[in-house]
């Protein structure tokens, strides 16, 4: 009886929990080669610490930035000159320059204080355009050439 009882409480439970509305990510959405700023808004009082992370489809978290109130900085792997970290009184901002086909990702603003922190913001960055693959570049121009080298020599038998 008190098992049954049991396996009531956390079926209950589950379906409590699934019935909770789901928070749906925002879009943006940009060019390739074209520059794009996300916002993170703040308040004063929830903390000193702000950290941005990126994630890609099917793919780990990566850490693109940390810091404190005052200072953030990139990790290693996004120092490089298209990504760039900035604060203003109530937002916190990701730069990104140049914006390429793998920087397309969810990116997460976590912020609070040393004991607490929640993902204030997130948002999925949809990057539109070709990337276009060096070795479908050089495959192609092989082909023309081959098709060009062909029409020569079938034109040449005449």
């Amino acid at each position: 009886m008190f098992t049954g009882f049991v396996s009531f409480c956390l079926v209950s439970s589950a379906l409590i929990q699934s019935t909770e509305a789901a928070h749906q990510i925002p879009l943006i959405e940009v060019e390739v080669g074209k520059n794009v700023t996300l916002q993170c808004p703040v308040t004063e009082k929830d903390g000193k610490f702000v950290h941005w992370f990126k994630q890609s489809p099917g793919y780990m978290i990566q850490t693109v930035a940390t810091g404190s109130y005052t200072k953030q900085t990139l990790s290693e792997e996004f120092n490089n000159g298209r990504f760039s970290v900035s604060e203003g009184q109530t937002l916190y901002f990701l730069s990104m320059r140049n914006v390429q086909k793998e920087d397309e990702a969810t990116y997460f603003c976590q912020y609070g204080s040393a004991y607490s922190q929640t993902f204030n913001t997130s948002v999925y960055l949809a990057v539109n355009g070709q990337k276009w693959d060096p070795v479908i570049i050089v495959l192609g121009t092989l082909l023309a050439l081959c098709v060009i080298v062909i029409a020569v020599l079938i034109l040449s038998r005449d």
